[in-house]
């Protein structure tokens, strides 16, 4: 059974977007299996590596986009972007001070914060993407 599954309401339409969705979308189901088998200690620390280069490089990628098209938005989009850095940076801390049990906490906020932020706030771009062409 998956804990997420990429549905069509995720998608915002712009590829590269999307992608980098679906990649989150997939490091949260391997980490979600990896829990499942108990296995998840066993992962934890590559999860929360990947996850903080998906924010560099996902977040990023969004911004320019965003910028190049002097989207009104952008300045409260780069704080919950920074929200979600904060929190992955909290995470490896709990991880370097030997703290190995934070999974079930981590795939937890990761759905979370995949539905919210991809529903509501990558939402918000969609229209002014599309008008300029991006896709």
């Amino acid at each position: 059974m998956s804990f997420i599954v990429w549905q069509s309401k995720y998608e915002t339409g712009v590829m590269s977007i999307d992608n980098d969705h679906r990649s989150l979308v997939s490091m949260i189901e391997n980490l979600y299996s990896a829990i499942s088998k108990g296995e998840g200690k066993n992962v934890i620390g590559d999860i929360i590596k990947g996850l903080s280069e998906y924010a560099i490089v996902h977040f990023n990628r969004e911004e320019i986009l965003m910028k190049s098209i002097g989207f009104d938005g952008l300045e409260m989009h780069k704080e919950t972007h920074q929200g979600f850095a904060d929190k992955v940076n909290s995470f490896q801390q709990m991880l370097a001070s030997g703290q190995q049990n934070i999974s079930v906490e981590v795939v937890s906020f990761l759905r979370d914060w995949l539905i919210n932020h991809i529903q509501n706030t990558d939402m918000q771009f969609v229209d002014e993407f599309k008008k300029h062409g991006i896709v």
